[in-house]
């Protein structure tokens, strides 16, 4: 393939892939979950301290970060009209934490099946799990469209 072809085709998936609400939300996700889980480990298989514990203190802070660079970047359309809003913030963290449910409790069933050397194994797996019912809630319920 010429030069010119790659960076034409490279320009023509890179823009369809950055349009993407759910390639950028989970890009976001991406990012909230490497804030999660440094936090988790830090105080889980750093410090000792119970698993539950570390999912809900890492889940605060990934949430929070979450919910700005989404109301920003991923659903940027519904930001031009609105701006950051603590009831929208509400919204966010009650969809997040019907995710962080799903989370638990794959987190806690793998834990109980499974030996894992790190606790962050599982986390890893919960966090993923709890994405799809995060994309759907958000896009549906926190920021739909106003019409």
């Amino acid at each position: 393939m010429e030069k010119g072809k790659i960076i034409i085709f490279f320009n023509k998936h890179f823009h369809r892939i950055y349009n993407s609400k759910f390639i950028r939300f989970s890009i976001t996700g991406g990012l909230g979950t490497v804030t999660n889980l440094v936090i988790f480990y830090i105080i889980c298989d750093l410090l000792k301290q119970p698993s539950n514990l570390g999912a809900i203190v890492a889940f605060i802070f990934a949430v929070t970060q979450n919910y700005f660079i989404n109301h920003f970047w991923t659903f940027k359309d519904y930001s031009k009209k609105k701006k950051v809003s603590f009831p929208d913030y509400i919204k966010f963290v009650g969809v997040a934490i019907l995710g962080l449910a799903v989370n638990l409790l794959v987190l806690n069933l793998l834990l109980f099946f499974f030996k894992f050397p790190l606790k962050v194994i599982a986390q890893t797996i919960g966090i993923l799990v709890g994405l799809f019912f995060n994309y759907i809630g958000s896009d549906k319920f926190v920021f739909k469209k106003q019409k």
